[in-house]
């Protein structure tokens, strides 16, 4: 592309219909690589989520174990501490755990959600709690209350924190670009960054053919 395609009309209306560029982003990039990466990352993830969060929902709400108010206030606590002040600690330590740029360093670290498991809890304190006495009648032990009983009504939740969970990580760019910093292991959000950073290079390039036609006119 030169100055001269600039100055043409035909540039803002092609006469010849083309799919080059989607040729030479799916040859020059490992786009493939990139969806596969986002799409195990993220189902990984939405799944540890799934099963994690709504048991701690369930034992917060439901068990009444020692202790249960103190980790109940201890998950609020935590909950107003900004993510980004965990970034460092965390980074040192799947540094020493070697977990950089490998999936384990991507998915390990938010297979539960605090804002999710307090969101589970809220939602459980609504099912009333003669559900549970009767199936207690019916022989039921606390997993199968849970699995027979609790799972069922907590279909709407369930689909909330699944959608949460799985467009959270599927559009997170800052930790994959610090864990997967091989492009084997960028996430789409990090590999379309790069392919960016290249446009605005040949961006650059083309203002300055622009420049130069001009000053020589």
């Amino acid at each position: 592309m030169n100055s001269t395609m600039i100055m043409n009309k035909s540039f803002f209306s092609p006469s010849n219909f083309t799919l080059e560029n989607y040729t030479f982003i799916l040859s020059e990039f490992p786009y493939s690589i990139w969806f596969l990466n986002s799409t195990i990352v993220s189902v990984f993830v939405c799944s540890g989520n799934l099963l994690i969060n709504t048991m701690a929902g369930y034992s917060l709400s439901r068990l009444n174990f020692k202790g249960s108010k103190f980790v109940l206030w201890m998950t609020l606590s935590l909950m107003m501490i900004p993510s980004q002040v965990l970034l460092a600690p965390t980074y040192v330590l799947l540094t020493r755990l070697g977990w950089i740029s490998t999936y384990k360093g991507l998915i390990i670290p938010f297979l539960f959600n605090l804002f999710n498991i307090f969101l589970v809890y809220q939602f459980l304190l609504d099912i009333p709690k003669d559900l549970e006495e009767a199936g207690v009648i019916d022989g039921l032990n606390p997993i199968g209350i849970f699995r027979n009983i609790i799972i069922p009504l907590s279909v709407p939740i369930l689909v909330t924190q699944a959608i949460l969970s799985f467009t959270g990580n599927w559009n997170s760019y800052l930790w994959p670009s610090l864990i997967g910093n091989v492009e084997k292991y960028y996430t789409l959000p990090v590999g379309l960054n790069s392919f960016f950073m290249v446009f605005i290079i040949r961006t650059v390039i083309l203002f300055k053919q622009v420049l130069c036609y001009y000053q020589f006119q």
